[in-house]
């Protein structure tokens, strides 16, 4: 995974540059936060409406899944994706995940610290 900043004249963005399997656990961490898990205080939670998550959702879901890909989105659904993927992780655990996602849960927790580090490198460029 790398994710680079993006200048625009409008909201901060990102390119999200990620391998097959990336793409396949950070699609189906969001897929299980829209349509599977029950999530209270949504908004609070995931920083974002349910709508608007469904909406990333769907941008992911277009992606290709057998090959490298990259997509650009704002900081905002950048944030929301990270936060998806750490709820999979927590809600469904190492007995789960591997089966819900299609991908190792240990390979699911380092795509999270990476995740987390390729963010902070972003955020403290800008």
């Amino acid at each position: 995974m790398k994710i680079s900043s993006k200048s625009t004249s409008g909201p901060r963005q990102a390119t999200v540059e990620l391998n097959p399997v990336e793409t396949s656990a950070l699609r189906a961490a969001l897929g299980e936060v829209c349509y599977g898990f029950d999530i209270p205080d949504f908004n609070l939670r995931m920083g974002t409406t349910e709508s608007e998550a469904r909406k990333l959702f769907e941008k992911m879901d277009q992606l290709s899944s057998d090959q490298p890909t990259s997509i650009v989105l704002t900081m905002s659904e950048v944030h929301l994706l990270k936060k998806a993927h750490e709820e999979a992780l927590n809600e469904l655990g190492a007995e789960e995940y591997g089966t819900r996602t299609g991908v190792r849960f240990a390979f699911g927790q380092d795509l999270l610290k990476e995740f987390s580090d390729e963010l902070g490198a972003v955020e403290s460029e800008g």
